[in-house]
């Protein structure tokens, strides 16, 4: 499951499947279960995408050679075009972002803007934590398409957190040409009382 926040639009599902199905039940348990719900329904979402790479790696194998005499030729295997279109190259001319590994900040959340934000359950435990997303940085300095990539320790909402904290941020867009083009950039959080 992947979701994405995008600041004055809110969370949004970018990606989820369970088998090829995008199950109501699996959503409501990754989003809004309790972290024992929350575990099965990643579980299950992993074991499903483990499945979905073996296939395409079994897809993507060469076919054993024939034998010389050309009898019992293998035909090519089926291909799900779903699993071909998602882990097909971008299409000419819309190249992935380049990924910046020292960003630029322009602005950075206060610690009273961080301070609205920490998570209830670790506020009332009295529990630090940390949290890294990955954006996309437009070529206006804003962050959108934000996803949390992990989040310490688990089951506190750092990562949910972080990703509200990206609305905050601004940054000195990469240039190429001496024009402003967009790029992924990965921030880390540490979030203590």
């Amino acid at each position: 499951m992947e979701a994405a926040f995008a600041p004055g639009q809110g969370w949004s599902i970018v990606r989820l499947s369970a088998d090829g199905d995008t199950p109501a039940v699996l959503v409501r348990h990754a989003l809004f279960g309790t972290p024992e719900a929350r575990d099965a329904a990643r579980i299950q979402y992993q074991t499903s995408l483990r499945a979905a790479v073996d296939r395409l790696a079994q897809a993507a194998a060469p076919p054993p050679p024939s034998p010389a005499s050309g009898a019992g030729e293998r035909l090519p295997a089926a291909r799900d075009p779903k699993l071909e279109a998602a882990s097909a190259p971008p299409p000419a001319g819309r190249a992935q972002p380049v990924r910046v590994t020292n960003p630029a900040y322009a602005r950075r959340p206060t610690n009273d803007e961080l301070a609205g934000l920490y998570p209830e359950r670790a506020l009332a435990g009295n529990v630090s934590g940390q949290s890294t997303m990955t954006c996309t940085v437009g070529v206006n300095g804003q962050l959108s398409a934000c996803v949390s990539a992990s989040e310490t320790p688990r089951g506190y909402r750092f990562g949910q957190a972080g990703v509200e904290a990206a609305r905050y941020f601004r940054m000195t867009p990469r240039t190429e040409d001496g024009r402003a083009v967009e790029s992924r950039v990965n921030i880390s959080i540490n979030w203590t009382l």
